[in-house]
């Protein structure tokens, strides 16, 4: 659970689904909030959790986390191309 909180808190793959709605219908300043702030926030919880317990020991944590990175990069510049509107691309 821990892992999908995260996930769809970052709009990680297969979590990203809402993302470019609310980013297209939100306040440009909402969307600058939302888009840093939050990620800003779960980038500083995951280095807070996963630095003491030194993550490349962990493979398989480590292997989920590796393919749903790749998984989001891969995703995200392919479905980019797809869009017309800024705020939908920066999603």
């Amino acid at each position: 659970m821990l892992l999908v909180g995260i996930g769809f808190k970052l709009a990680l793959v297969p979590f990203h689904m809402w993302t470019p709605d609310v980013y297209q219908g939100a306040p440009a300043p909402v969307t600058a909030f939302l888009a840093t702030a939050s990620k800003g926030a779960m980038f500083a919880l995951l280095l807070r959790y996963f630095t003491p317990i030194q993550l490349h020991a962990y493979h398989p944590l480590f292997l989920v986390f590796s393919l749903m990175a790749i998984a989001s990069m891969l995703a995200g510049n392919l479905l980019a191309l797809l869009q017309n509107n800024v705020k939908r691309i920066l999603a």
